[in-house]
């Protein structure tokens, strides 16, 4: 599927699978958090990737339009992850970011 294919999608269609994508987000969350090893491995906040993508994704089905919806859903799924791999590939490549991190 296309990036573009997101605007053939209806409005119905969008909201609905926005809900049911966001309640799967959720559900992940839930199941990550009560299985206890993140505890364990002090790793907390990696619970909030699907914590925060649940709960933008049932926000805007149920408070965004359409247009807004479909921006947001982009944004969320293509465009953050690659800002957020290039500010990697750049703070690790000119060693702006930690040795921990860039490992």
């Amino acid at each position: 599927m296309s990036l573009g294919a997101i605007y053939r999608i209806s409005e119905r269609s969008l909201k609905r699978l926005c809900i049911i994508l966001g309640i799967f987000f959720l559900g992940v969350a839930v199941h990550v958090w009560l299985d206890g090893e993140i505890q364990k491995n002090n790793a907390d906040a990696l619970v909030l990737i699907p914590l925060l993508s649940g709960l933008i994704l049932l926000a805007g089905a149920f408070l965004l339009r359409v247009e807004t919806l479909r921006a947001l859903v982009l944004w969320w799924f293509v465009g953050l992850p690659v800002a957020l791999y290039v500010l990697d590939l750049v703070g690790c490549g000119f060693s702006l970011l930690s040795e921990s991190w860039c490992r």
